[in-house]
């Protein structure tokens, strides 16, 4: 058997919390994040506590924060809920939420689309000055 090391949780940690309306009632995201501001943990609620939803949705997220802080790609797992459908399906300030999956996908997603950082490649910065010098 394969053994993770899962990440360190901080005592104290930063998130956010975004509500969606579904047919079924509104569901509450929230996702904290690392000092690295990499995604390490999600907290799902709709309905009631003890309701059938609200136990899905909670599995769901224990699930997926399991997976993130043994390293997981935040990437995959936005591949595989985003547009899962049920009959909830409602418009959200523009945009069609399916389902919870498709919302848990939805609020994630942000966290996987950061800015390209281009690294100098100091040989090639060194090997340009050299080509100026021998010009000169």
């Amino acid at each position: 058997m394969i053994k993770y090391k899962s990440k360190a949780r901080s005592t104290i940690m930063s998130g956010q919390t975004t509500r969606y309306r579904l047919g079924s009632g509104n569901v509450y995201i929230t996702i904290n994040v690392d000092k690295d501001n990499e995604p390490y943990e999600i907290f799902t609620t709709i309905g009631k506590a003890g309701g059938r939803d609200f136990a899905m949705a909670e599995g769901l997220s224990r699930m997926i924060s399991l997976y993130l802080r043994q390293g997981g790609d935040p990437k995959k797992v936005v591949k595989n809920l985003e547009h899962i459908s049920c009959g909830d399906a409602q418009w959200n300030d523009g945009t069609m939420i399916t389902s919870v999956c498709d919302a848990i996908a939805k609020t994630l997603k942000p966290h996987t689309e950061k800015p390209l950082v281009v690294k100098e490649d100091k040989d090639a910065v060194d090997k340009a000055t050299l080509k100026k010098k021998e010009k000169s």
